[in-house]
């Protein structure tokens, strides 16, 4: 465990270094671009309801790529948010057409 406040910081090799740097470039600043972009685009509303899918894609790759174990009640729970997310979607574009 690093001590020492920031100096702990630039004790780092430069390998893990670099790591640090994308994995904060691909984890907060590219999602946050996309997320302002797409209020842009799509407005407030369907971005949110849109991002309530995050989750959701996150299990499906760590299933598909880490082989996770899910059990039924966790894909009960997936298929859940997905349902409600198109029936939020579905809702809106019945109001507004």
């Amino acid at each position: 465990m690093l001590r020492g406040g920031t100096s702990a910081i630039f004790s780092l090799s430069p390998t893990v270094s670099i790591y640090l740097f994308f994995l904060s470039l691909f984890t907060t600043v590219f999602p946050l671009l996309f997320t302002m972009e797409s209020i842009k685009r799509i407005g407030v509303e369907r971005t949110s309801v849109i991002s309530m899918a995050g989750p959701i894609v996150t299990i499906v790759l760590s299933y598909l790529f880490l082989q996770e174990t899910l059990n039924w009640i966790q894909w009960v729970g997936c298929l859940l948010v997905f349902l409600a997310i198109m029936v939020l979607q579905f809702k809106k574009t019945v109001y507004v057409t």
